[in-house]
């Protein structure tokens, strides 16, 4: 009868480390940061990442990464639609 070390079988039986998509992560990321500057148009950042992580986690292997893609996303938008009414209240407010 053959043993094997606990050090040996705690290795095969590990977990896979579960890793999300930078650009996900970095669309939320910037999509909450973009509301504390709010007079900087950060939106022109936020959507072209927030959308090439869309894209990247269509095969929908990513688990939540394509949640936070579109969070990022909705955020981004969200920002840009404060940013162009504030323009327009700006602008219109004689």
């Amino acid at each position: 009868m053959t043993t094997m070390s606990p050090q040996l079988t705690s290795l095969a039986y590990a977990p896979e480390a579960r890793t999300g998509n930078r650009l996900a992560i970095m669309s939320v990321a910037a999509g909450i940061l973009q509301f504390f500057l709010l007079f900087v148009p950060c939106w022109l950042v936020t959507i072209p990442l927030a959308l090439n992580a869309v894209h990247q986690t269509e095969d929908h292997r990513d688990g939540g990464s394509r949640h936070l893609a579109i969070a990022g996303l909705s955020l981004a938008v969200t920002h840009f639609a404060v940013y162009v009414g504030m323009v327009i209240w700006l602008i219109a407010g004689n």
